[in-house]
């Protein structure tokens, strides 16, 4: 084990003024063969990450190294730059990993992104040219709408916090000159596979959604397990990748939950346990709603606001209606509700023993049932109609190793091929019999 000076000089290495700034993302994801040079000394970029993710990890182990590594100093700035990768980039994440690096001018929040576009998953183009002579509002809303348009989803109102949003902005429009010290909701699902069905009105600042669920239900499970999921916002290792790391069991959040109902003091060994909970619950409040769903809503929420799982948005959305505007909101922020984040507003709970899973970050949701191999294809919805198709990356389900595939949608007669599923369209819900509302963000 190497002495604490050699630690510590680690340590005063990360606490260098490079680890904050923001364009440092540019450099490393864009750069073929990116290396770190200190000195007279250098050493490739890969093998500096993979050293620095071997000393975080075994500082949750050793008390000595914790002193050292396990700050919120890393967590802000270091390990977001770790992460940054030129492969599967996803601007939404790119955005809220980045939001405490410091950049000059608040413009370049969004321009520091536009070169990283291309090499995002859906390879998008946003057709946003830098111009300086804007303010950052209209940098922002630009933005924004042209991403909505684009990409065909809401996600981007994930980053939108009502408590921090700008007076010169709509509020479907994060300002990002303004740090959401919230986490994002992550690997959540409760719109499934579904494209957004929004669209602007002429002058612009109004979000028009058109119908969407605006109806809650009993979420199903038990009432302990709904509490504890909503403490770690869904941030369980059942439901995540197993490659993640050190993030707490179902039972062993029910186990501390229970044994701190009888003696308040934290256990030794609950320290992971308050550190998920706390990273989490930062900026939410804990809150019922009027049918008995409990979850973690936005520091600005209170009495009347509501509920609304909109399609192509992964998470609930907790709207603010206005007084005497019929189906018109203010949007206040993401919600984790418990019983809502796997598509049950849109599928109802998934029958039987079935059950969600993850298996890495790139296949996004499994479905596993009892006795039978875990599948791609969500139970609740039924075969595709005669049109569609779906076309695997590499020709099935599964490779030779047992791998599940990612897989798109192809239209047999315009040969168009998308990502989103045809049976999540609003006409396909609306034939389900769902109860689905239009409403409008200002």
């Amino acid at each position: 084990m190497a002495r604490e000076s050699e630690w510590k000089s680690i340590q005063d290495l990360l606490y260098r003024k490079w680890f904050t700034r923001l364009w440092v993302y540019q450099e490393i994801i864009l750069s073929r063969v990116a290396v770190v040079t200190v000195g007279l000394s250098e050493m490739e970029w890969t093998a500096f990450t993979s050293a620095l993710w071997w000393i975080f990890k075994q500082s949750a182990w050793v008390p000595s190294l914790s002193a050292f590594f396990d700050s919120e100093y890393n967590g802000n700035y270091v390990k977001p730059i770790l992460r940054s990768t030129a492969v599967n980039i996803n601007i939404l994440y790119f955005l809220d990993c980045s939001k405490y690096a410091s950049c000059a001018d608040p413009k370049d929040r969004i321009y520091s992104t536009l070169n990283l576009a291309s090499l995002c998953i859906l390879r998008q183009n946003f057709g946003i040219i830098p111009d300086y002579s804007k303010t950052k509002e209209q940098i922002y809303y630009d933005f924004v709408q042209k991403y909505i348009i684009r990409v065909g989803e809401l996600n981007m109102l994930n980053l939108c916090n009502l408590q921090n949003s700008s007076p010169n902005l709509p509020s479907w429009v994060p300002d990002f000159s303004v740090i959401n010290h919230k986490a994002l909701l992550s690997d959540i699902n409760a719109s499934g596979r579904s494209e957004a069905c929004a669209y602007f009105s002429a002058a612009g600042n109004c979000l028009h959604l058109p119908p969407n669920i605006g109806s809650l239900y009993d979420g199903g499970g038990s009432m302990l397990d709904a509490f504890v999921k909503t403490l770690f916002c869904g941030q369980i290792k059942e439901d995540r990748p197993p490659n993640l790391g050190h993030i707490p069991t179902l039972e062993n959040g029910r186990n501390v939950v229970l044994s701190f109902l009888r003696d308040p003091r934290i256990a030794k060994g609950d320290n992971n346990f308050l550190y998920v909970m706390l990273r989490m619950l930062r900026g939410r409040n804990f809150c019922a709603a009027s049918n008995g769903l409990i979850g973690a809503f936005p520091s600005p929420s209170r009495m009347g606001d509501q509920i609304f799982v909109a399609l192509g948005c992964r998470t609930p959305l907790l709207l603010r209606p206005l007084p005497d505007q019929k189906d018109t909101y203010r949007l206040v922020g993401e919600c984790y509700v418990a019983g809502l984040m796997n598509s049950e507003a849109l599928l109802r709970p998934l029958p039987g023993s079935w059950k969600f899973g993850q298996i890495d970050k790139d296949v996004n949701r499994v479905y596993t049932h009892e006795g039978t191999e875990p599948t791609l294809m969500d139970p609740r919805l039924g075969p595709l109609s005669e049109n569609w198709q779906i076309r695997y990356s590499g020709g099935r389900e599964t490779d030779e190793d047992g791998n599940l595939a990612n897989f798109d949608f192809e239209n047999k007669e315009s040969g168009v091929v998308t990502w989103a599923d045809p049976r999540l369209t609003k006409e396909a819900l609306v034939e389900r019999g769902l109860d689905m509302r239009e409403f409008i963000l200002v």
